[in-house]
């Protein structure tokens, strides 16, 4: 999808070129820190970036070594922020707190 939208985008050469280093390194980036406690798992990211509107989904995610089942509102944008924000709450609530 993301190569659609830089290959359709209105701009230069040089701005596709660009946008497509910047979304390979935030790709990469996304890669590096899934397997992290401290950031959220993919899943639990991609159910946020859902469009507003599109219709609930349970992710399963594994905290403190169990799966957790979760029922997230889509936020229809990226907001690494808030995601990570979120990813913590969720943490502490099931690990009753002991997040670090």
């Amino acid at each position: 999808m993301t190569e659609k939208a830089v290959r359709y985008s209105r701009t230069t050469l040089k701005d596709r070129i660009i946008m497509r280093e910047i979304v390979q390194n935030l790709d990469r980036h996304d890669a590096d820190t899934a397997g992290t406690l401290a950031s959220p798992p993919g899943p639990f990211r991609a159910a946020l970036r859902r469009p507003v509107g599109s219709k609930r989904k349970p992710v399963t995610v594994t905290i403190g070594g169990r799966p957790v089942s979760l029922l997230l509102n889509p936020q229809g944008r990226v907001d690494v922020e808030r995601e990570q924000w979120l990813w913590e709450y969720v943490r502490d609530l099931v690990e009753g707190g002991r997040s670090a």
